[in-house]
């Protein structure tokens, strides 16, 4: 497999949806030598990409969790009692927030949501698993069947980022592609 390379598009893309630890830390009480230091802990989230130059660029709402929890010794428990709860709401109780605060500190998250929180992690997770349940017994003439799954992709389609090309090669293939364009594309054509 080929390494995956940015194109001129996705450069532009997280450029300006992206910012360096630099601008988040504008502001806040944390250096970003501090937040730096944190990332390697594995206590704080990788950057979402890393550019050719070594520019790494995180999501606008980084520091999210973190403020959510008050302090980093804190973060796990408020990620898992958030996780626990939306998880809950959303009928998936017992749900392990293990899997998602990996996800959450590789940075992957930052890449494909556009609110890096554990809501919207747990909803990302519903909605495919809804998605895919609707499409692996498929009833296009059916009406009811067809606004399910329109509702389901309309709001996946609201919390996923577009990603880039440069994801896509990385991954081989990402969740905007196989459960929002595809799917569109294959039963909710002209609507």
């Amino acid at each position: 497999m080929t390494e995956a390379t940015f194109t001129d598009d996705d450069l532009a893309y997280v450029r300006e949806e992206y910012s360096t630890l630099e601008q988040l830390c504008a502001d806040r009480a944390e250096t970003p030598e501090q937040v730096r230091a944190l990332i390697a802990q594995e206590r704080l989230p990788r950057p979402a990409y890393v550019l050719p130059d070594g520019t790494e660029l995180f999501p606008p709402d980084y520091f999210v969790v973190l403020d959510g929890a008050g302090e980093v010794e804190g973060m796990r428990d408020w990620f898992d009692a958030r996780h626990r709860a939306a998880s809950t709401m959303l009928g998936l109780p017992g749900v392990d927030p293990e899997e998602d605060w990996r996800g959450y500190l590789s940075g992957d998250f930052g890449v494909c949501l556009r609110e890096v929180t554990p809501e919207a992690m747990v909803e990302k997770s519903a909605l495919i698993a809804q998605i895919d349940t609707l499409t692996s017994a498929p009833a296009v003439e059916d009406e009811g069947w067809r606004a399910q799954l329109k509702e389901a992709v309309d709001d996946l389609d609201e919390l996923e980022r577009p990603f880039t090309d440069y994801d896509r090669q990385r991954w081989g293939g990402v969740s905007r592609d196989s459960h929002i364009t595809s799917v569109r594309a294959r039963f909710l054509e002209g609507q």
